[in-house]
């Protein structure tokens, strides 16, 4: 996966960046599908559940779920038995667990650029600004950074030149109280081992105490309801000059004869991937390319 880089002007920036959050996006969703292959296996208070699923492009990922932490990866030869070191990992043995992996160095570029998602799943709005939580953060850091370690054995020599390649979400954690972490596997190793995650901690902690409606308090989404969708942006179907265009949310070029929406703004998108983003996914009824305000004028 490319990342931004400080060389790339701020359109193409910001053209990757939505790229990735839509990426983020159906890594997530593809995550919480039932029906899913789980294994959950729990000690005293604790627990940890692993979850096989395929994203939209059919490739294979876990998800590994504890109290404090939500983790997607992709599979692996070297981590396709990640169940096997859960009982490890509760009993705060995972540095003498026996690597899992096997890969050469040939390969090694795939493994430790791997796409990684991390989520501390405490509600940012119930963070506290005091030593026993920071005490219980750093712990939940450290295990991440020695189940990554643990991964991805030989990322332990990148060059502090080559970080960062992490994200943080901050749509997510405004949409869904919680802190979110995308990035390549080395990147994460590097910022779980180095302070940068509680660099970033602190930052937050600090947003908090100054302007808390702004993060504890989201204003709500407003979303196209069905009815005001077909209304506004009736659906047609595609034809020969309509081709010039591609849908700025799945990235796809539109075809003769597909079903598709025209914007006021004159923007030209796949039809159920702006009705998905209209009714389920946006903050504000915006276009996702020019931002131009969708709402009817009577609507509005």
């Amino acid at each position: 996966m490319q990342f931004p880089t400080s060389q790339m002007e701020e359109t193409e920036r910001n053209e990757l960046l939505q790229k990735i959050e839509r990426q983020i996006d159906d890594l997530v969703e593809s995550s919480k599908k039932e029906g899913l292959d789980t294994f959950t296996l729990t000690k005293d208070n604790n627990y940890i559940e692993t979850a096989c699923f395929v994203n939209s492009e059919g490739k294979e990922y876990i998800k590994v779920s504890t109290k404090s932490v939500e983790a997607i990866l992709p599979i692996h030869s070297y981590n396709s038995n990640f169940k096997e070191i859960s009982d490890k990992i509760l009993n705060n043995n995972i540095n003498n667990c026996q690597k899992v992996h096997k890969y050469n160095t040939r390969n090694k570029n795939n493994y430790v650029k791997d796409p990684i998602s991390l989520i501390l799943t405490e509600p940012v709005d119930e963070w506290s600004d005091s030593d026993e939580f920071r005490r219980s953060m750093g712990s939940v850091i450290e295990q991440i950074g020695n189940i990554l370690k643990h991964l991805y054995r030989d990322c332990d020599d990148i060059s502090p030149d080559d970080y960062p390649q992490m994200i943080f979400n901050y749509n997510y954690m405004v949409e869904n109280n919680q802190l979110m972490l995308y990035g390549e596997a080395s990147s994460l190793l590097y910022a779980a081992k180095n302070g940068y995650v509680h660099g970033l901690i602190d930052n937050i902690l600090s947003l908090i105490n100054e302007i808390p409606d702004d993060i504890s308090s989201p204003p709500p989404p407003v979303r196209f309801t069905m009815k005001e969708f077909k209304e506004i942006l009736p659906i047609i179907n595609a034809k020969r000059e309509h081709t010039i265009h591609t849908c700025a949310i799945c990235m796809e070029d539109i075809k003769v004869r597909s079903r598709i929406c025209m914007t006021k703004c004159g923007h030209c998108f796949h039809s159920r991937c702006l009705r998905r983003w209209l009714v389920n996914k946006c903050q504000t009824p915006q276009c996702p390319c020019c931002r131009e305000c969708l709402l009817d004028e009577t609507s509005s």
